[in-house]
């Protein structure tokens, strides 16, 4: 089973690396060990409207479950943020999203293969374990780990990966049902109050749904899931539970190498996910198109897969510096409750300078915001 580019993980990294490199002219296998694609939803699904044009990705009632205009923020103080953005919010449905992204790249020529897990790297390639219990090797000039935060991608192929118990963000999420919402705002919950060295959120899809979750650092000694139940008896006593997910993001910056022979990793297995935030839908994008674009060039070209380390330069580049300011902003400001009130003191004075020139200050605070 021999391809030019085979991508493992279809999330929205792995989606678009196979989309460029198919629209290079490559033969692209995705491999996934889920059963249906975008299953389980790990993902608050939270995009601006600009993200997606950059992609030129067409929004699209299929997979936009509601338009947010409004931007809502607390402190445990009770110093309150409440901003009307012209630029446009989307809370996803992420299940269709992610079947948009692969359909995109099957379009180009990409092929899929669901239930199937890869096990391991040899000298001929990736070793795929199917669900009827066979093993194959499949050979691939370059290889694209998309395969999120626990990636064994990289680490089979000897990129350090490794994330400290600090720099792991754990998440829990429940969507929730007959809660009080603004469905036009988003809900940010900073400070100790709510979720320690992290924060709470509430995104409606609709005027009665709603995801609510936590994310705080895996090396504090309370759970996720108790400071989740915590916070929605005090948000949304009334509310009934519909779903419950749990996950880990990776709240670091990238390492300094994201290739190894020929080998590419993208999206949370590249650790480009935000730091203060854990958000990583834009920079998994961002990182996908840059890793299929030039796989498929190299391929394209008969180009030398030394090559490949022109993406480390492209990272680097366009990301690292965004992210290492906002681990600093993480390290410094997130886990001191003086140092949240002290930004939210700043935020009151943003608002007035977004009232006096909204278009120039969304599209500078919104250059540096990738959900």
């Amino acid at each position: 089973m021999k391809y030019d580019v085979i991508v493992v993980g279809t999330g929205p990294g792995g989606a678009n690396a196979a989309y460029h490199a198919a629209k290079h002219g490559a033969k692209v296998l995705i491999i996934d060990k889920k059963s249906e694609i975008g299953v389980p939803v790990r993902c608050a699904e939270a995009v601006v409207s600009t993200l997606l044009d950059e992609y030129n990705i067409k929004p699209d009632p299929k997979w936009i479950a509601n338009t947010i205009s409004n931007f809502k923020a607390y402190s445990s103080k009770g110093r309150e943020i409440i901003l009307k953005t012209r630029t446009k919010g989307y809370i996803l449905d992420r299940i269709n999203f992610e079947k948009m992204l692969v359909a995109r790249a099957e379009a180009q020529g990409a092929e899929v293969m669901l239930q199937s897990t890869v096990t391991g790297l040899s000298k001929k390639g990736l070793i795929v374990q199917e669900t009827n219990s066979k093993k194959r090797s499949f050979f691939s000039r370059i290889i694209i780990g998309a395969d999120g935060v626990e990636s064994r991608v990289g680490r089979w192929a000897g990129i350090n990966t490794t994330l400290a118990l600090k720099d792991i963000g754990v998440c829990a999420q429940y969507q929730l049902q007959n809660l009080e919402l603004d469905p036009n705002s988003v809900e940010l919950y900073w400070g100790e109050k709510y979720a320690p060295g992290g924060y709470a959120w509430v995104f409606p899809k609709n005027d009665n749904l709603a995801n609510v979750g936590v994310i705080i650092p895996g090396h504090f000694k309370y759970t996720a899931q108790d400071i989740l139940d915590k916070f929605v008896k005090n948000r949304a006593p009334k509310s009934k539970i519909l779903k419950h997910i749990k996950g880990c993001v990776a709240e670091t910056v990238p390492p300094d190498k994201l290739v190894k022979g020929n080998v590419i990793l993208v999206g949370d297995a590249a650790r480009v996910s935000i730091p203060v935030t854990g958000g990583g839908i834009g920079n998994a994008l961002f990182t996908g198109r840059e890793a299929g674009e030039l796989a498929g060039k190299v391929i394209k070209n008969r180009e030398s897969l030394d090559n490949l380390s022109e993406y480390n330069q492209i990272v680097h580049k366009n990301l690292s510096k965004r992210l290492k300011r906002a681990y600093k902003l993480k390290e410094k400001f997130i886990k001191s409750e003086k140092n949240i009130e002290r930004i939210f003191i700043f935020l009151k004075l943003f608002m007035w300078v977004h009232k006096l020139a909204p278009g120039f200050v969304e599209k500078y605070g919104l250059k540096n915001l990738r959900y």
